[in-house]
C-alpha cells in the first residue's frame, strides 16, 4: 500500500544504483523518474518529473511536470512546467512553463 504523503528520504536506490535525496514526493499515482544521476543534493521532487544521465543538482525544487535532459546543472533553481534540453545549466532562478534550450 503506497502512502499519499510526501515522505523524506536521505537514500533512495533505483534501478540499483544509490541516490543522495533529502527529499522526494510521491502522492501515490505519480512518480519522480531519475536516470542515473551523478549528483543529486538538497533536492525536492514533486511529480510528474524525469532526470536524465549525469545530472547535476543542488538546492532545488523541481516539478511538477518537469522534464531534464542528460547533462544538465541546476543550482539553486525552483523550476515547474519545463522541458530543458540536454546540457543546459540554470543557477538561480524561478522558471515557469518554459522550453530551456541553447541554439
Amino acid at each position: 500500500m503506497e502512502s499519499k504523503t510526501p515522505f523524506h528520504a536521505n537514500v533512495i536506490a533505483f534501478e540499483n544504483r544509490v541516490l543522495k535525496l533529502d527529499l522526494i514526493v510521491k502522492d501515490g499515482r505519480n512518480r519522480a523518474a531519475i536516470d542515473q544521476s551523478e549528483t543529486i543534493h538538497n533536492v525536492k521532487l514533486i511529480p510528474p518529473c524525469i532526470i536524465g544521465k549525469n545530472a547535476t543538482i543542488e538546492n532545488c525544487t523541481i516539478g511538477p511536470n518537469v522534464t531534464i535532459g542528460d547533462n544538465c546543472t541546476l543550482k539553486n533553481v525552483t523550476i515547474k512546467d519545463c522541458i530543458m534540453w540536454d546540457n543546459e545549466e540554470i543557477i538561480h532562478s524561478h522558471i515557469e512553463g518554459q522550453v530551456i534550450a541553447g541554439c
